[in-house]
C-alpha cells in the first residue's frame, strides 16, 4: 500500500482554514478526465472510506457522497471546477486543462447515475488562465472546437462567450466557456464564475507566467465545515 507523504505547507493552510487535514483527499494529477467517487450514496460513514493517506490515485476529479471529508485540487493555469448537488449534499472537486476538458461531463455522470438531478447541481469555475492569455498553436485550438465548441447553445443558459477566439495576434482557448457550455448541454442551470485571470492577476499562481521552475501552485478545496 502506498501512503502520501505529508506537505506542511497544505497542513498549515488547512488549519489556519479550519480543515482537518486528515480528512482531505487529493490525487496524483495526470491531466486525464478520470473521476473517483468516495463514499457510497446514502451511506456516509467515513470508515468505509481508505485514509487520505494511503488514497493513491491518478486522476483528476473526485465526488463525495460523504459528508465527513473535503476534496482538494491544485491549479496553476487549469481550471478548479466545483459542482454541489443542492438536494441531496454529494459534491465534486475536478481539475480541468486543456486536455482534462470533459471531466465535468464525467462527473456528472457520477452524480447523476447515483441519483442526482442535474437541475439540482450547482457549478462554479474558478480562476483559471482566462480566453484573454491563453493562446495556443492553430491545431490545437482546431482540435479542441471539434471536441467542445460547435455546438449551439442559447444564450440564456450560456453567458461565457465564444470557446476558442482567433485574432491577427494567434488562437485562443477559453477554458471556463468550454466547461459552461458542457454544463449547461447537460441540463446544470446553476452556474457562477470567477473572472480572474491567473496570467494577469499576480495575486494567482501561473505557470504560464511565472515559468516552469517557479511557478506556484494554488489549492482549491471544497466541503462542508
Amino acid at each position: 500500500m502506498v501512503f502520501r507523504q505529508p506537505n506542511r505547507n497544505r497542513e498549515n493552510f488547512f488549519r489556519l482554514q479550519g480543515i482537518p487535514a486528515e480528512k482531505v483527499y487529493s490525487l496524483t494529477q495526470v491531466h486525464s478526465r478520470d473521476v473517483f467517487a468516495l463514499g457510497n450514496p446514502g451511506n456516509a460513514a467515513p470508515d468505509t472510506l481508505p485514509s487520505p493517506a494511503s488514497f493513491a490515485r491518478e486522476g483528476d476529479g473526485m465526488v463525495s457522497f460523504s459528508g465527513e471529508i473535503f476534496l482538494a485540487v491544485t491549479v496553476a493555469d487549469c481550471l478548479p471546477v466545483f459542482l454541489l448537488d443542492t438536494e441531496n449534499g454529494c459534491f465534486a472537486l475536478l481539475h480541468s486543462g486543456w486536455k482534462g476538458t470533459g471531466i465535468a461531463a464525467n462527473a456528472l455522470e457520477v452524480m447523476h447515475k447515483a441519483g442526482s438531478r442535474l437541475e439540482a447541481i450547482a457549478a462554479v469555475l474558478g480562476p483559471c488562465i482566462q480566453g484573454c492569455c491563453y493562446r495556443v498553436d492553430q491545431q490545437r485550438a482546431e482540435d479542441f472546437v471539434k471536441m467542445f465548441g460547435s455546438a449551439d447553445y442559447s444564450s440564456e443558459n450560456y453567458p461565457l462567450g465564444d470557446v476558442i477566439r482567433h485574432d491577427d495576434s494567434g488562437w485562443y482557448i477559453n477554458l471556463q466557456a468550454a466547461n459552461a457550455k458542457m454544463l449547461a448541454a447537460m441540463g446544470v442551470r446553476h452556474i457562477a464564475y470567477c473572472t480572474d485571470c491567473t496570467f494577469t492577476d499576480t495575486r494567482l499562481g501561473s505557470f504560464r507566467r511565472e515559468g516552469a521552475q517557479s511557478y506556484t501552485r494554488m489549492i482549491a478545496v471544497t466541503g462542508l465545515l
